[in-house]
């Protein structure tokens, strides 16, 4: 065992290992989208049972909800058809019997300083907030059709 040369013995290298947030960039964070749209369009509703009508300005929508401001507050539970147009003087009839017209009912009521904010949650229908998509001359209709 002669022939064997002695050598000293090399210390062994510790490699330093970098985290992993320094090598790899972390993921984008995810943000949630916002799902309402904030228009102010009129509405127009029309309660089924006594047939009070309203006409209200919307505060902001989604597909399956509309937030309004009225003058005169509505029940909680109250089933309403909603109509969602840009044309002046409608009329019961036009609300009732128009296919643009959505069911909706009420679903929260809050009192602010001298109007109330109504919450509907459209139950037959649902409202397109991106773009409205009938338009006869001059009136638009903001409403698709997606029955549940």
């Amino acid at each position: 065992m002669y022939w064997k040369k002695r050598t000293v013995a090399k210390p062994t290298k510790t490699l330093k290992k970098e985290p992993l947030s320094l090598l790899k960039p972390s993921p984008r964070p995810h943000l949630p989208r916002d799902k309402r749209i904030d228009l102010q369009l009129p509405c127009y509703l029309l309660v089924e049972k006594t047939g009070h009508f309203l006409q209200t300005t919307t505060i902001n929508l989604s597909k399956s909800g509309i937030l309004v401001r009225s003058l005169k507050p509505l029940e909680t539970g109250q089933e309403v058809l909603c109509l969602l147009s840009n044309r002046t003087n409608l009329t019961k009839l036009d609300v009732m019997h128009g296919k643009h017209t959505m069911k909706a009912k009420v679903v929260r009521v809050e009192r602010q300083e001298v109007l109330f904010r109504m919450a509907l949650q459209v139950t037959l229908g649902r409202v397109n907030p991106v773009s409205f998509l009938e338009f006869d001359g001059e009136n638009k209709y903001w409403w698709s059709r997606h029955w549940q």
